[in-house]
């Protein structure tokens, strides 16, 4: 119990006090190591050292510091948005993802199979110039995927933990794709609310250092075939997510469709990609439950490449459609020359 003047509870005095009592507490405020110089991260668990000839109490790393020489801290950059650099065909919809990303928004990219979502998402990273990684979600993959698990790794078969790829990123920057993100089990994906919503999450297997800081280029794209919502007739095996999850990405969910424009790069062969375009609006006008995406061109016209005639690549392409569909399609197959 301490007594301060004039009867006024001074809450950082009390702070340090407490503190020193404790020998420890978490940093609350942003505070440089006296030890090692590095600016402490806030919520870390950090120690008194001190005090300063002025009376300040000083502070150091609570657990021993990882780098012996002082660091200055970093400036605080302005974000800008980058431009599309590169000279190779990007899809239509990257400007707007870079916009979005440069916002400090999560995005989320809708749309159906084929349509180069995850090109998107991996020719966003290459822009900015993170490393790029990823996950295949599904109803299957649990907590320990994303948030690290703990594995007989250490000597003799202790246990000690091994960060999720999700968690490296997450720490140390880069671009993390959360692939086919509504295929997976929505309760699950509730761990990384915190994480896509603050800078910090809690990482309950690394017991020495249990919660981690989100990284300044830390960027995150999901992608899906349908707006999390469930299942529908096309996509049978989707998942309803939580409301509270799909809120992280807020003003930032897109609709990502085929683009005529790359494919039209991406296969040079005019019949293969005229008729591919001509089965999709069929598809689309008669709400046919078949895909006839950007995936579908590229397989036809590696076909092609290797001298496989026209009617029999539509033929194999066409072979999962009903009767009724193939019907429908005729009048199209029958233009092609053999």
């Amino acid at each position: 119990m301490f007594t301060l003047d004039r009867g006024r509870v001074d809450t950082q005095l009390s702070l340090d006090l407490h503190a020193e009592a404790l020998g420890w507490v978490y940093n609350q405020h942003e505070r440089d190591c006296s030890k090692c110089g590095q600016t402490m991260p806030l919520n870390e668990k950090v120690k008194p050292s001190g005090r300063s000839p002025s009376g300040d109490m000083t502070w150091q790393h609570f657990y021993p510091c990882e780098a012996p020489k002082r660091k200055p801290r970093a400036a605080k950059v302005e974000v800008v948005v980058p431009p599309v650099k590169s000279t190779e065909r990007r899809h239509k919809l990257l400007p707007k993802v870079l916009r979005k990303l440069a916002a400090g928004l999560n995005v989320m990219l809708v749309g159906p199979a084929g349509s180069g979502k995850t090109t998107l998402a991996a020719q966003a990273a290459q822009e900015l110039g993170l490393e790029f990684s990823f996950i295949s979600c599904s109803a299957g993959m649990s907590e320990g995927q994303l948030l690290g698990r703990l594995l007989p790794v250490e000597a003799g078969g202790t246990f000690g933990y091994v960060p999720a790829q999700f968690v490296q990123a997450y720490e140390q920057g880069g671009m993390f794709l959360l692939d086919e993100f509504d295929a997976a089990d929505g309760n699950t994906c509730t761990v990384l609310n915190a994480a896509l919503a603050g800078k910090f999450m809690a990482l309950p297997n690394r017991t020495d250092k249990p919660l981690a800081n989100k990284h300044a280029n830390f960027k995150v794209i999901s992608a899906a075939n349908t707006f999390g919502l469930g299942a529908d007739r096309m996509y049978a095996g989707r998942n309803q997510l939580d409301a509270a999850t799909l809120n992280r990405f807020t003003c930032a969910t897109l609709e990502c469709d085929y683009d005529r424009e790359l494919e039209a790069d991406l296969v040079p062969d005019s019949v293969v990609r005229d008729t591919c375009w001509k089965l999709r609006d069929l598809v689309r006008e008669r709400k046919f439950r078949q895909i006839v995406g950007t995936r579908d061109m590229l397989a036809a016209q590696a076909c092609r490449n290797v001298g496989e005639a026209y009617r029999e690549i539509f033929a194999d392409m066409l072979v999962a459609w009903s009767a009724d569909e193939r019907k429908a399609a005729a009048s199209i197959l029958e233009k092609l020359p053999c």
